[in-house]
């Protein structure tokens, strides 16, 4: 909300444009494309320069003039932004990215804006708030290891504008996780590790294909469950759920490489026809025995 109009600026995502709705009408009154921002998500004012910035998908830090509605800037942040705050005194926006980083952006001059420092945070931190008067940044990071908050002191003298994290220790990069998703997937589909990304954003868009990689990271990778248990947990989830034959198919071929042998699968079918119903059962028996069958032949789908 911009306090001196009162009015809303609200993002939408599946537009990619922002509606200004006034609370006194109760009706939107303006609506402005954001282009090339796609999908905006979180957004902050600049109430001094009438300026609204907006956290795109595509991985930009749209800036657009609150009275016009045009954009006058954009700067390249990190993935999956979330959050957008804005830090009047040190004149910086600072865009949570949950793909495990922050960015921050600083006016370097009169409404003209540049990246200045991508921090590494934690993967899942999503959510931040700028304390206005210690210029502390809060970022709240959750994920499959618990939650933690990251706390940011600012050192403007720094070259770069660099600002140290005391908890360190506990950061996961966000490259070395989203590396690891892509070798589970090249692992599953049994493709070059570069065409899982390309994969997913023909099938599903890039955005579900994000959250996919950074999940298969961190579900397949822990000490407590062995990689073949996971598999005999994952098929009989999907065989259960019924509909996903194709699921099946690439968790058969991916249960045999982490161990499984094709008579523990056949015996798995028989444990789910007794807790999930024989329909569901047989079928993901049928679709496991077409794949090992498959695999025996050398043939291999994706």
């Amino acid at each position: 909300m911009d306090e001196s109009t009162g009015l809303i600026y609200q993002p939408l995502e599946d537009t990619s444009e922002v509606v200004v709705v006034s609370p006194y009408e109760k009706k939107v009154i303006s609506r402005f494309p954001v282009a090339p921002c796609k999908n905006p998500h979180g957004s902050a004012i600049d109430p001094e320069q009438k300026v609204l910035f907006l956290g795109c998908f595509n991985q930009l830090l749209a800036v657009m003039d609150l009275r016009t509605g045009t954009l006058i800037d954009t700067v390249p942040i990190g993935r999956l932004v979330d959050v957008v705050a804005w830090d009047a005194g040190l004149h910086r926006v600072y865009t949570a990215n949950s793909a495990g980083s922050m960015t921050v952006v600083e006016e370097s001059s009169s409404r003209m804006y540049r990246a200045i420092d991508t921090i590494q945070t934690a993967a899942g931190g999503h959510t931040l708030a700028v304390d206005p008067q210690t210029h502390r940044v809060y970022v709240v990071c959750s994920g499959f290891r618990g939650a933690q908050v990251l706390v940011f002191e600012p050192q403007p003298d720094l070259i770069g504008g660099r600002m140290p994290n005391s908890t360190s220790a506990t950061q996961t990069p966000f490259d070395a996780r989203y590396r690891r998703g892509l070798e589970a997937y090249a692992s599953q589909f049994q493709i070059p590790t570069e065409e899982v990304a390309p994969w997913f954003a023909e099938h599903v868009g890039e955005r579900f294909g994000e959250q996919s990689i950074l999940s298969a990271s961190d579900m397949w990778v822990d000490n407590e469950l062995s990689l073949r248990d996971r598999s005999l947990v994952v098929l009989s989830a999907l065989i259960a759920q019924g509909g996903v034959e194709q699921q099946v198919r690439s968790h058969t071929r991916r249960a045999i490489q982490h161990g499984c042998t094709p008579a523990q699968l056949e015996d798995l079918a028989m444990l789910l026809a007794v807790y999930t119903g024989f329909p569901r059962a047989g079928t993901g028996l049928m679709v496991m025995r077409d794949e090992i069958a498959k695999g025996e032949r050398g043939q291999v789908n994706r």
